[in-house]
């Protein structure tokens, strides 16, 4: 609970530089969404924010979204991953039997799962959604 508080925090602190710097509409409803709702509200704001100079944004709202929810999704997966094994390495018993690596290859397989399926559903929304002639200019 402690570590989601503080990648919520980091992430939000990051939505009010950014919005700050980018003189976006509301930075403070952002920054208080993504304490809220971090993983899910940080993909709408990353879609939504205003452009800097120079930079473009193709397909439409819908697809950016999605686009950055699977980005968000992977590393959101990938970080409980690695925390999973940060947490066997801390173990005491460093020989696995039978049962453990059985254990540790369905966690592996469930991770993957879950990241494929969050990743499938997304990018599919998003591809449906997507309008390649909806193109923002900053």
């Amino acid at each position: 609970m402690l570590t989601a508080f503080a990648v919520s925090s980091v992430l939000a602190l990051y939505v009010a530089y950014d919005a700050n710097r980018r003189r976006d509409r509301a930075p403070i409803h952002w920054t208080a969404a993504t304490i809220l709702g971090s993983f899910f509200v940080l993909p709408f704001y990353l879609a939504h924010r205003r452009l800097m100079p120079g930079e473009v944004r193709v397909g439409g709202k819908a697809w950016n979204v999605a686009r950055y929810f699977a980005l968000g999704w992977t590393v959101l997966v990938l970080g409980g991953f690695a925390a999973g094994c940060a947490g066997l390495a801390l173990t005491e018993d460093y020989v696995l039997d039978g049962g453990q690596a059985v254990r540790g290859l369905a966690g592996t397989t469930f991770f993957a799962l879950l990241w494929l399926g969050g990743v499938t559903a997304a990018l599919l929304v998003g591809f449906m959604l997507r309008n390649p002639a909806e193109v923002e200019r900053g």
